[in-house]
């Protein structure tokens, strides 16, 4: 569903199926997200009032996609699935006209599979990608062969502009075990917020707009959006398995604070997302 000025309330629709979910709105009103066609397949959609919705389309003949963000001038990402393999890669679409609805799909295919999670203004696109790394020649008596190691995936945080993309951990200078794993969300002024990873503990993380990484200090932390003025939200994880939405209000590559939203009596809380105004 999606809200008017006035108040209203628009049932967006599918494609023929049973169900569609609004996913991220721009400040033309545009939204998109994914709807089902009539035989059930999930398609990427640019929804408005004055044209409806939108079939985005795919590449490389697949059949199933999903929007997860837009712009201010309604260029959209998400992801398209391959139904053969499960994989998904990440996609950009262009308006040929700001806010139209006719442009050009581009398939942003980075790693084995990938999905694009928000776009800025400049076109700057985030996400991850997952690498299939090989395994290490191994003897009869592994796994207690030092130089020994199977095979396995691994998630990276990229940034994507112009169409080509950047692993983020690729831009740092450190200990090798320490991975930005997925970035969740951009602003305008190109800062990034995601996840990271040493030795599999995950930290929130603040990246990039010329500064410094910025651990946000809050251990199995999950980012949601941020502004442009810096403020990330996000929903991060007790020892005892609750969880409690958070803001994060400074500047990567400096301290910062951390206000945890609290809940209405119950046992925790969850933040999807936030304005230019906190």
């Amino acid at each position: 569903m999606a809200h008017a000025a006035a108040g209203d309330i628009y049932n967006l629709g599918t494609f023929g199926g049973l169900s569609s979910s609004g996913r991220d709105i721009n400040d033309a009103g545009q939204v998109v997200g994914y709807a089902q066609d009539a035989v059930g397949r999930s398609r990427a959609f640019l929804w408005s009032i004055s044209r409806g919705m939108t079939d985005l389309g795919t590449a490389n003949g697949y059949t199933l996609a999903g929007a997860t963000a837009i712009n201010a001038s309604g260029s959209v990402v998400g992801a398209e699935r391959d139904s053969e393999t499960g994989f998904n890669h990440a996609f950009a679409w262009t308006p040929n006209e700001p806010n139209g609805t006719t442009g050009t799909f581009i398939d942003l295919a980075h790693g084995e599979y990938s999905t694009a999670a928000d776009i800025n203004a400049a076109g700057q696109v985030v996400g991850s990608s997952t690498y299939y790394v090989p395994e290490e020649l191994c003897t009869p008596d592994y796994p207690n062969y030092p130089n020994c190691a199977p095979a396995y995936y691994e998630t990276r945080a990229i940034l994507w502009a112009n169409g080509d993309g950047v692993d983020l951990t690729s831009t740092l200078h450190g200990d090798a075990a320490f991975i930005l794993t997925t970035a969740n969300a951009i602003n305008n002024a190109g800062q990034v917020a995601g996840q990271s990873s040493y030795y599999g503990v995950v930290h929130a993380f603040l990246y990039g707009g010329g500064n410094p990484l910025h651990e946000l200090g809050t251990v199995g932390t999950t980012i949601s959006a941020i502004n442009d003025a810096g403020q990330v939200i996000g929903d991060s994880w007790t020892s005892g398995g609750g969880g409690y939405a958070f803001r994060y209000t400074g500047t990567s590559g400096s301290g910062g604070v951390t206000v945890e939203l609290g809940s209405l009596g119950g046992s925790g809380s969850h933040a999807d997302d936030i304005n230019d105004a906190g």
